[in-house]
């Protein structure tokens, strides 16, 4: 049933793009797919009829209903019918209200899904975020990842644009790839859109300051809602797209300013009894996790007692010990005071720390036990961080520590009734 519905929502899909001839920019990545697409649409929705996925429309069900206007129909046929019926009535009426442009973030778990989906609804620019070693279960190693990533920017015509990240290894490979205009960024001297200047120490409580450079001109900028400075990226590549438009970056600065990461992806919130939560836990790959321990690690303010609270990282195959030994190394050497693990390949790093003998640690199978420990235990001035794959279900924890007054399906993931159960 699932593989009909998949052809019949391409079929319309398909058909739908045809009619309207919408400008398409595709994003995907290791990390990062999601804060980008929001950052774009921040970058474009002044100036253009702009449609974006919803929650986590980004595979082959959900990247077509993005494009013909529904929600997913979940387990009613009727709700189904409802999304294919709109969809029929986008391809045989002219909606005059239909997108200028799509933004669609494009998800991979299997080899071959960029490629399915590029072929479905073929961009006019791709944005390329990472290339992490996730769902190695199924990409086998980090160069699988990025042959099936880096569809994204193979696909498009010498007309398009390929828009990716400076700062990584394959980035001169995939420029050498493309056949299309390139537009690259990052904190390397050889981006295109290059970070300078950034402060450091308190960004916490300040936001992030700093300036741009592209082509010679240095552009200062202030986000106050952002905390860590590899969220950048998504905002430079926002900008990137932005100038692909005739967009100038000070206009995209500005349409920035009040950009925030999406729920569940480093939210500075109030916490109980005081303390503070940086809500983390939408979901954790090992490079993403070892950028928030430096995060952590590099905050300054002394009046706080840093509490790494760290769920199992899934989907990372047969190096999984390896990859959680390597963030337990990573713990060791910060000076996060207290690390608290929960699940089964978690305690790999648990039984690390707690040979080390330097820092406080503690190890629960379930995050609802971790949850109940902190009943106890949370107290003035600390700050948590809280990460871990989906399947651990972290936002429990957050929800736990986020102070009472606080409305939690407001600021937290995977807070609709179907995740509470």
């Amino acid at each position: 049933m699932k593989k009909l519905l998949e052809k019949m929502l391409a079929f319309l899909a398909k058909r739908v793009l045809n009619k309207y001839q919408p400008k398409v920019i595709g994003i995907t990545g290791s990390i990062g797919k999601t804060s980008t697409k929001e950052a774009i649409y921040f970058v474009l929705k002044n100036k253009y009829r702009v449609r974006t996925n919803v929650k986590n429309y980004n595979n082959e069900l959900g990247v077509p209903i993005t494009i013909l206007g529904g929600e997913s129909g979940g387990r009613s046929f009727l709700k189904w019918g409802k999304v294919l019926w709109n969809g029929l009535m986008s391809w045989l009426f002219t909606d005059a209200l239909y997108p200028e442009i799509l933004i669609l973030e494009m998800g991979a778990d299997h080899p071959g899904d960029i490629k399915y989906l590029t072929t479905l609804a073929p961009c006019d620019i791709g944005v390329l975020t990472h290339v992490a070693p996730v769902h190695l279960e199924f990409m086998k190693s980090l160069a699988g990842v990025y042959n099936e990533k880096k569809n994204i920017a193979t696909h498009l015509s010498k007309n398009g644009w390929a828009i990716f990240n400076a700062d990584e290894d394959w980035a001169d490979k995939l420029k050498s790839e493309t056949k299309a205009k390139t537009l690259t960024y990052g904190f390397s001297e050889q981006a295109d859109l290059r970070l300078y200047q950034l402060n450091e120490g308190n960004s916490l409580v300040e936001g992030v300051k700093g300036k741009v450079l592209y082509q010679n001109t240095m552009i200062p900028f202030h986000f106050p809602h952002l905390i860590a400075p590899f969220s950048l990226y998504s905002v430079l590549a926002a900008i990137a797209v932005g100038l692909a438009h005739n967009i100038n970056i000070i206009e995209s600065i500005n349409s920035l300013k009040e950009y925030r990461l999406p729920k569940g992806r480093l939210q500075l919130l109030e916490g109980k009894n005081g303390s503070l939560l940086i809500d983390d836990s939408y979901n954790a790959s090992p490079v993403a996790v070892e950028k928030a321990v430096d995060l952590l690690n590099d905050f300054s303010n002394a009046e706080y007692r840093k509490i790494f609270v760290l769920g199992d990282m899934l989907e990372l195959g047969e190096e999984k010990e390896m990859y959680h030994l390597r963030v337990a190394k990573r713990l060791a050497e910060s000076d996060i005071a207290v690390v608290i693990t929960v699940g089964q390949l978690s305690s790999v790093i648990y039984d690390y720390l707690k040979a080390q003998g330097k820092k406080e640690v503690y190890h629960f199978t379930h995050s609802k036990y971790a949850a109940e420990f902190l009943a106890d235990y949370i107290s003035p001035g600390d700050l948590y961080f809280v990460k871990g794959s989906q399947g651990v279900r972290m936002e429990r924890i957050s929800k736990f520590i986020l102070a009472e007054h606080l409305d939690s399906k407001a600021l937290l993931p995977r807070q609709t009734d179907e995740w509470l159960k």
